[in-house]
């Protein structure tokens, strides 16, 4: 139960992150939003040693986005990847590892596209596109939506659907969030086609989206 909310990183058309949460919503989705993209920038930028090409980096990434920086928690997501494979196999042990035999893989990416952003929600979600051959300042987009992802939404569009008062000059909260609010406003928001072609379609590779500690290395 909880809050329930999602977050959705694509890398140069793949998806590479789908984290569903319970108990990350308002000025804690613009608060990961801000930090995960911040950092996803300055990889790029200063070509770091994170990487977004094996499995080891994704899951990094995933993990990364459980943190709450201004807050100093972690709330530990649900790799919807894994929880589709696992809910619609009849075959894979639910705390075993992985395998090809676990699915079939043209009815897996039926069913990933079927039910990747039809997961329990009610405090919408964060949608970030990275793409390394955009020009600079637009080589990462994002956007919030509400829980029918529909149209793209703004920080400040996301906030005032999803809490009600967070902008209260006596809350705790309200300095930083204003201040997450300044980064995310020069970062590109993207446009409602972008938006749907991120939402379009979606491709993956199964070697880079489940967690290392559960797959048996079969899927290349």
């Amino acid at each position: 139960m909880g809050q329930r909310s999602q977050i959705y990183v694509k890398y140069n058309g793949k998806m590479i992150v789908a984290n569903y949460y319970q108990w990350n919503y308002g000025t804690r989705m613009i608060s990961r939003a801000r930090y995960g993209i911040e950092y996803i920038i300055d990889v790029i930028k200063n070509k770091w040693f994170f990487k977004f090409e094996s499995n080891e980096d994704i899951e990094w990434w995933s993990n990364y986005f459980d943190i709450n920086f201004d807050c100093y928690y972690v709330v530990k997501h649900h790799n919807i990847f894994e929880d589709i494979i696992r809910y619609t196999s009849k075959s894979c042990k639910w705390n075993g590892p992985i395998s090809s035999k676990c699915f079939d893989k043209v009815n897996l990416k039926l069913l990933v596209n079927q039910d990747l952003f039809r997961q329990d929600n009610n405090d919408g979600a964060l949608f970030v596109d990275i793409n390394t051959n955009a020009p600079e300042g637009k080589k990462v987009k994002y956007c919030f939506t509400n829980y029918d992802f529909r149209r793209p939404m703004s920080p400040i569009d996301y906030l005032n659907w999803d809490v009600k008062g967070w902008d209260d000059k006596t809350s705790d909260e309200t300095e930083f969030t204003n201040d997450n609010i300044k980064f995310l406003d020069k970062v590109p928001l993207m446009t409602q086609k972008e938006f749907e072609d991120f939402m379009n379609d979606v491709d993956f590779d199964l070697n880079l989206v489940i967690p290392s500690k559960i797959i048996f290395r079969e899927f290349s």
